[in-house]
């Protein structure tokens, strides 16, 4: 299955035209034709606003699609929680976009971890993979809190 035909099904099971769905996306319907009939691939940043538009999370629109859609896993524990359930993989990602927390694999001193960036402060934070794995599903605020107090043990 191809990513334009999984925005398709997902766009008619939610009875919406490519024009309800371009508006509900902030773009045009005639992007959203290009990408269903394949002719344009979206990037990941277009995903997120497809998938936002469409009311479900990227994980769901990018699901049987090729190995270029494969989201990286929540922090490598999917595999602990539950190795036959793809959806626990992403929960992670799409809960930093949903929140609007920028963050990107990031590798300094030997260490592999995640670089976070909060949009409205503009403050940059990087967590080890093993730290990522620690945060639980609080509120935005109290994470926001535990990721700035997580990150204080990482500067050198």
């Amino acid at each position: 299955m191809t990513i334009g035909e999984n925005i398709r099904r997902i766009r008619k099971e939610n009875n919406l035209t490519q024009k309800q769905l371009g508006n509900l996306c902030g773009m045009a319907d005639s992007a959203i034709r290009r990408y269903e009939l394949g002719k344009s691939i979206p990037k990941l940043k277009t995903l997120h606003k497809i998938a936002k538009g469409l009311g479900i999370p990227v994980h769901t629109l990018v699901e049987g699609c090729g190995p270029e859609y494969r989201l990286s896993p929540r922090a490598d524990t999917a595999d602990s929680i539950n190795r036959h359930n793809k959806k626990t993989e992403y929960i992670w990602d799409d809960w930093l976009h949903f929140n609007n927390i920028h963050f990107i694999s990031y590798k300094t001193g030997g260490t592999e971890g995640t670089l976070l960036k909060f949009p409205d402060t503009k403050e940059l934070y990087f967590l080890t993979k093993e730290q990522t794995k620690l945060l639980p599903s609080l509120s935005i605020e109290q994470t926001k809190i535990l990721i700035k107090a997580m990150a204080l043990k990482n500067i050198r």
